[in-house]
């Protein structure tokens, strides 16, 4: 019941409020929060649990919901699998199964938790490549992509709000700087990730048109 509240239910409650929702996680940053949106398995939650791991604070994991400019900070918890978890070196005994024979565990954000919203920096969409890199997105393929994550996109046709859903949805992509993420999909390459992160959003260059 709890995985169902926070996933579609939360996301059928945010999208009454037109308020768009990505398929994504979110750390807070010194530059503001950045969100790492993508398929399941691209390996959203372990980024930000790297992130959590260096000092910084975790708004939302997999439901990422944008408010105007705002990021909306989502339960104080990530969901990681148990190969993600030794990793990480966190302990079993810190966390507990999503679900009953479950290898998929929440591990509790405690202090590391952000508790109020944070003005959206930068989205990343994350895909597997053999290579980092990060590819600055422009035009209308930053609707395109934001529309292929978005979390149950579905529901604001069935609640008939999909045109107006939509329309907030392009407000954000024109207001917000959009990248695509290829990184080494391989466990032992997170922190070259994170520090890949880390020092784009240090160059401040913008890739907003």
């Amino acid at each position: 019941m709890r995985l169902f509240l926070q996933g579609r239910a939360m996301s059928a409650l945010l999208q009454q409020r037109l308020v768009p929702v990505l398929h994504g996680s979110s750390v807070a940053t010194p530059s503001g929060a950045v969100i790492f949106a993508g398929l399941s398995g691209c390996g959203k939650s372990p980024l930000a649990a790297v992130f959590r791991r260096r000092g910084f604070r975790v708004l939302t994991d997999d439901v990422a919901a944008v408010e105007g400019s705002l990021v909306l900070q989502g339960p104080a918890c990530l969901m990681l699998w148990e190969d993600s978890l030794r990793l990480l070196d966190i302990d079993l005994s810190e966390v507990r199964p999503n679900r009953a024979g479950s290898r998929k565990h929440i591990l509790t954000l405690g202090s590391a938790y952000q508790p109020e919203p944070v003005h959206l920096r930068k989205i990343y969409i994350v895909q597997d490549s053999e290579q980092t890199s990060l590819a600055p997105v422009r035009g209308m393929e930053k609707f395109d992509l934001l529309m292929s994550n978005l979390f149950c996109a579905d529901l604001s046709a069935r609640m008939g709000i999909e045109a107006e859903y939509l329309a907030r949805v392009a407000e954000l992509a024109a207001q917000t700087e959009v990248a695509i993420l290829a990184r080494n999909p391989a466990p032992n390459r997170l922190d070259e990730t994170v520090d890949f992160v880390l020092r784009d959003l240090s160059s401040g260059v913008s890739a907003r048109c």
